[in-house]
């Protein structure tokens, strides 16, 4: 999430008025939170997200189901909700009224993810060819803590991966390889329509072609000598050991 991501956001209408607001919107999150490059998912940062009635607001990564009534429970399952499954989201106990109900749309830049080849984790950022931030699906809901605070917080709708996506997302865990639900503007409009069908939303529920993706290796990002949170996170490196089994990345 950058500057550019947040300005994407007032592109989501051409409503004079709702773009004031959203404009208005977006000062106050620039104000609030600081731009990030790289940041691990377990830290649970802010996101930016459009809701369905067209506000942008932040929302702690990892949602938290309105049902649970400790801190302790809420605090062991941030760490799992993460991520929503397309397939199953309308099922599962923690997703399936935001599933119905509570969808948004979060903005990024960029995604990253690990390659394992020969005993090593190789990252590598993924972003639109494009240049535009991706708008990828998400599920919401509102906590409230043990103090009486709301938490608003949300997870990130993942399909399966496409052709390409899915030779660098090898998780021993999973039996195939995941990617965001990146969304089209039209497919924005129908994710936040409070009146779509579970069938209707099931069918936009699909991977992009690997044609719309810029996939490029990058330097080290965690530990001592890592990169972390800077703009040069998103710096090419080549690898020249990988050239010949990933002939699609480091590609205009």
């Amino acid at each position: 999430m950058t500057r550019k991501s947040l300005e994407y956001a007032l592109r989501y209408t051409d409503d004079p008025k709702r773009r004031d607001l959203l404009e208005k919107a977006l000062q106050k999150f620039r104000m609030k939170y600081d731009a990030f490059y790289h940041i691990s998912a377990f830290q649970h940062p802010v996101l930016p997200c459009i809701t369905e009635n067209g506000n942008l607001e932040g929302m702690y990564w990892g949602l938290i189901p309105n049902w649970i009534h400790s801190d302790q429970e809420a605090k062991e399952i941030w760490n799992k909700t993460l991520n929503a499954r397309s397939e199953t989201m309308f099922e599962k106990p923690a997703y399936r009224m935001p599933a119905a109900n509570q969808r948004c749309i979060v903005v990024i830049d960029s995604y990253f993810e690990y390659f394992n080849y020969g005993g090593k984790a190789y990252p590598f950022n993924i972003s639109l060819k494009s240049n535009e931030p991706m708008l990828l699906a998400g599920l919401y809901d509102d906590y409230i803590s043990q103090k009486g605070n709301k938490v608003r917080t949300v997870s990130i709708v993942t399909t399966l991966a496409n052709e390409v996506l899915s030779q660098i997302h090898q998780n021993k865990h999973l039996k195939e390889g995941r990617m965001p639900l990146v969304l089209n503007g039209g497919e924005v409009t129908e994710w936040l329509n409070h009146n779509a069908s579970e069938s209707d939303i099931m069918k936009i529920a699909l991977p992009k072609s690997s044609e719309l993706f810029r996939i490029k290796s990058v330097g080290v990002l965690k530990g001592k000598t890592g990169i972390g949170n800077h703009p040069d996170a998103v710096k090419p490196q080549i690898y020249p050991e990988l050239s010949l089994l990933l002939d699609f990345i480091n590609e205009e």
